[in-house]
């Protein structure tokens, strides 16, 4: 990908990248090592947006060191694919910066998205509350989680 990028001619900053931790590569130290190999093939200094892809093994070591990728500037965003509403309220939780994007398939299939940017959490809020099929504001965990982000 990365070479192809290269022969393309497009200006990197015209091209949006997207790369996934696989729970292979769970936990703080790799990680990091999986991200810095994926800057290497993708022969960029920066990838726009990582995901974790399943909330198994040690997402929360992942999750710090994505959040300490991020505030090297080496990713741009970050988020979860494949979180269940239980564990993206776990991790919110447990993070020091909230998801800012995630997905993922359900029953049928369909695609569910959501982003929180910062000072607009409603996308992020109405993704809960779509999911646990409840009133967000009576419930005090996810409020708590709400003014966090």
């Amino acid at each position: 990908m990365g070479s192809a990028i290269v022969k393309s001619g497009i200006p990197r900053e015209e091209i949006f990248l997207t790369t996934k931790v696989w729970i292979e590569h769970y936990g703080y130290k790799e990680t990091k090592k999986s991200v810095f190999e994926s800057l290497r093939k993708l022969k960029s200094n920066y990838i726009d947006l990582v995901l974790l892809h399943q909330p198994f093994g040690d997402y929360y070591g992942s999750w710090r060191a994505l959040e300490d990728l991020y505030a090297q500037g080496i990713i741009r965003a970050f988020g979860i694919s494949n979180f269940y509403p239980d564990r993206m309220v776990d991790l919110c939780s447990f993070a020091r910066i909230a998801p800012n994007h995630g997905h993922r398939k359900d029953k049928k299939t369909l695609i569910v998205y959501f982003t929180a940017e910062r000072g607009n959490t409603e996308n992020l809020a109405n993704y809960i509350r779509s999911q646990i099929g409840g009133d967000i504001v009576k419930s005090k965990r996810l409020n708590l989680i709400r003014r966090r982000i």
